[in-house]
């Protein structure tokens, strides 16, 4: 009896073998390791894919040894995507699982992030459209269905903590001075330059756009906040190439275009990107004039509207090339060209203490502005074979731009019976021309397995010239006059910084960064209407700390400091005359000194299966703030208030509704005090608010949508301005195997934009003065885009064989549940 007992379940065991064996399924199985030291990288997030998805079948988190495993696959194509705290995420692609080939193995080698720091960011499941860090908040751009056929301005409409104002500048809330840097280096050089590229550079060119709010000591000192645009270093192995076009209701329009080569040593790639914008926009401005005895002294209510067309190119070519595995060299060029014309009219009412009117104005003027940027971007990296962990690499930036302002001005005056009494005209012309020259030397080296050293050396040098030119015509006489407007401003700046950073990670999770960057800057101003101007170099020490701990492999904390500085620079020191609206006459003030800002941050952070949740606490003291202010009724200028403190409170998370529906969604209030010794400035406080709102995912029949909500109200040293909402809305579908794709989108569908301005003035006589300036902006529109992309021919033949192996167990793959290693 034993004996058969026995036999029984020697059958039974060689029957479930196999069974076992005539399954079609397949394991693949590897390990994660660091491409520097070769040092293995525990816990790292490890998903796979079927290749033509973004769902996850199932989830892994590395082992001590950094190993995953993923068994019982159905046979046909995936991909992994593996992604670690201080790390480029990397995607595999094109894993074959058949008869031949049932038992994959794979050494995945993941590049540590140089230019950002991730360490705290939380790392979810499948790569989300929104990482929520310490320090960083990242959108990746592939994740987004604007991700093709959009521009840079569009994607940053869609980043936490992000506010685009109308002309397409942005800026980080609670912060009072954002920089937007590329690629690690400043391009926001002049105002006209950074919108007119953000404009027209395609989203087909960036890989991430990172928010910053404590940057490390390799970065510029200049300002509190810093939002860097990564650009995409190179696309899948063989060619690929795509175009797109949208058009919209408002007559605006865009079209993108990328080509790509990349092989196992070298990347090439360009692209282009085209777009005709339409602005229109309404303002109507109201002020209470008050005398020293605060009662009311006069009236006046402008009603104004004005209309522009732009027409926008961007041309990029880079190239990124292992010459070795140890060696590294990548070089781009960008070219950028903008063309602008617009008409305004204004009529200007003024009433006297009893409201009876006094005097009108109206007013014409047509622009035309040209403006052209050339950038040359150069790196190179070197390994050391023998040391590893360590490296040197050295780059440079030129940048050159052009800008060309015309404008042709008339006014008409007339009394309070409508009879016509003086008439003007003016022609104004500014030609500008700015250069910059960034030199950087890095130094990174590993002391240990959890200890880095880097340092580093950075030389920018630039100038810039406005040469203004300004006529009058004499009515009387008839013939033209030169203006004393007629000026020119010339303003250098040189900056020579060296830095320090060291870097400890423990076994117990704690994360240690400090460094202290060393700027010396030199300053020479010229101008023909001002004599001695004080210009004296200065040099300053910039530290910066920060702590983090994860606990549980759940939770994390964070407390940082770090010490910023706002220069001023040619915009607000340049002291030529805009007067364009008599009642608001600007200038710059060339006396203005640096604001240096001392920030705190505290910082929690966890995440569970379906959600994100990031809170924070920022306190920032500022002294001798810049922000423009208004010295009398009808002048404004810039000026070095006596010092903001501001506390500011972010709420940040992400929930996933479903198995491919997630919300994310953040808050933020900030509560500013303003103090200054000018009797012209009370002191004042006020909370500003920034909300946003967005849901993306993937509907049946592979349409992917998207939504945005934007609230923000900002307070300001003289006033606020009130709240302000923007909305979007997005649906996209693939076809032909995700090579085709169109994609319906609307943008504030319910009403026009608005924004509300509220100014309380003391005046240099002793008055006052009550201003409410509504704006409203005609950006109600539909778009429709269509995009094709070119398939690589290899690996669509590739696709195309084992494409019915993949329809036969899709069925199965789908049935499988989502699982996570024991150790998560």
């Amino acid at each position: 009896m034993r004996v058969c007992i026995i036999l029984f379940f020697i059958l039974l065991k060689t029957s479930i073998l196999v069974a076992q064996s005539n399954k079609e399924v397949g394991n693949i199985n590897g390990n994660v390791k660091d491409e520097t030291t070769g040092e293995s990288i525990d816990f790292a997030g490890v998903s796979v894919y079927k290749t033509d998805s973004e769902v996850a079948i199932k989830n892994f988190m590395t082992d001590l040894d950094g190993k995953f495993s993923f068994g019982e696959l159905p046979y046909g194509i995936y991909k992994l995507k593996i992604s670690f705290m201080g790390y480029q995420a990397k995607t595999i692609d094109e894993i074959v699982l058949n008869t031949d080939n049932n038992d994959v193995k794979i050494d995945v080698k993941l590049t540590p992030i140089t230019l950002t720091v991730l360490d705290e960011v939380v790392v979810t499941a499948s790569k989300p459209m929104i990482e929520f860090g310490a320090d960083t908040i990242t959108f990746n751009v592939d994740q987004s269905i604007y991700a093709q056929g959009a521009t840079a301005t569009d994607l940053l409409r869609s980043v936490p903590m992000v506010t685009v104002d109308p002309d397409g500048k942005p800026t980080i809330a609670g912060k009072v001075n954002t920089r937007v840097f590329i690629d690690g280096k400043p391009s926001d050089y002049t105002s006209e330059t950074l919108t007119d590229l953000l404009n027209v550079l395609p989203s087909e060119a960036i890989q991430k756009i990172e928010v910053i709010t404590n940057p490390e000591a390799r970065y510029s000192a200049d300002g509190d906040g810093i939002i860097n645009i990564v650009l995409k270093k190179g696309y899948t192995l063989g060619v690929t190439s795509g175009l797109a076009f949208t058009t919209t209701t408002q007559g605006t329009y865009n079209g993108t275009a990328y080509a790509a080569y990349s092989d196992k040593k070298l990347t090439v790639n360009g692209s282009y990107g085209f777009k005709h914008n339409r602005n229109i926009t309404d303002v109507d401005l109201n002020r209470i004039n008050y005398n020293a005895a605060s009662a009311v002294s006069s009236y006046m209510n402008q009603l104004s509207n004005s209309k522009s067309l732009t027409d926008g190119h961007n041309a990029r070519a880079s190239v990124n090339w292992d010459i070795t595995p140890l060696q590294n060299l990548r070089a781009s060029v960008n070219y950028n060209l903008s063309d602008l014309g617009g008409e305004s009219f204004m009529d200007d009412f003024r009433f006297n203490a009893a409201n009876s009117p006094t005097q009108t104005i109206n007013q014409d003027i047509y622009n035309a502005n040209k403006n052209n940027a050339f950038t040359v971007n150069a790196d190179y990296t070197l390994k050391f074979k023998r040391r590893k962990g360590e490296s040197i690499s050295a780059g440079f930036t030129y940048f050159d731009n052009g800008i060309f302002r015309d404008r042709d001005l008339s006014r008409l005056y007339y009394n309070k019976n409508g009879v016509k009494n003086n008439e003007n005209s003016q022609y104004r012309s500014n030609d500008i021309k700015t250069g910059r020259f960034n030199f950087n030397a890095d130094y990174v080296k590993n002391l240990s397995k959890f200890a880095t050293l880097s340092l580093g050396t950075q030389i920018t040098l630039g100038s810039n010239s406005n040469d203004q030119y300004v006529t009058g015509y004499d009515y009387v006489n008839a013939v033209d006059t030169i203006s004393r407007l007629t000026s020119k401003f010339d303003y250098d700046e040189n900056i020579y910084a060296f830095y320090a950073s060291y870097r400890l990670r423990t076994k117990s999770r704690w994360t240690f960064r400090g460094g202290v960057r060393s700027e010396f800057t030199d300053l020479n101003f010229y101008d023909t209407s001002i004599q001695g101007l004080d210009t004296r170099p200065y040099h300053n020490l910039f530290p910066n700390i920060s702590i983090n701990k994860t606990y549980k492999k759940k939770y994390n904390f964070g407390l940082s400091y770090s010490m910023r500085v706002t220069r001023p620079r040619e915009n607000a020191l340049n002291p030529l005359i805009d007067d364009t609206n008599q009642s608001n006459v600007s200038f710059g003030n060339p006396n203005l000194r640096p604001s240096y800002t001392n920030q705190f941050q505290l910082s929690f952070g966890t995440a569970g299966a379906k959600w994100s949740f990031t809170p924070r606490l920022n306190y920032t003291t500022t002294d001798k703030i810049i922000e423009r202010f208004r010295i009398s009724p009808d002048s404004i200028t810039y000026e070095n208030l006596g010092s903001n403190k501001a506390l500011t409170f972010s709420l940040f998370g992400n929930y996933r509704l479903a198995k491919s529906i997630t919300l994310t969604g953040g808050y933020t209030v900030s509560y500013r005090a303003y103090e200054s010794k000018s009797a012209l400035q009370r002191p004042t406080q006020g909370y500003s608010h920034r909300g946003n709102m967005s849901i993306t995912g993937q509907l049946p029949h592979s349409i992917m949508l998207e939504g945005q909500l934007n609230y923000y109200s900002n307070a300001l040293a003289q006033g606020k301005n009130s709240s302000s909402v923007t909305t979007s809305f997005g649906l996209r579908k693939t076809f032909l195997k995700n090579r085709l794709n169109a994609r319906v989108a609307a943008f504030d569908p319910f009403k026009n934009r608005n924004l509300n301005e509220i100014v309380d003035v003391l005046t240099n006589t002793g008055g006052s003065y009550h201003q409410e300036r509504n704006v409203l902006y005609n950006s109600t529109n539909y778009s429709f885009t269509i995009g094709y992309r070119f398939m690589n021919t290899k690996k669509q033949k590739a696709k195309e064989d084992v494409g019915k192996v993949l329809e036969s167990q899709q069925e199965g793959a789908e049935k499988l549940p989502s699982t996570k290693s024991k150790k998560k």
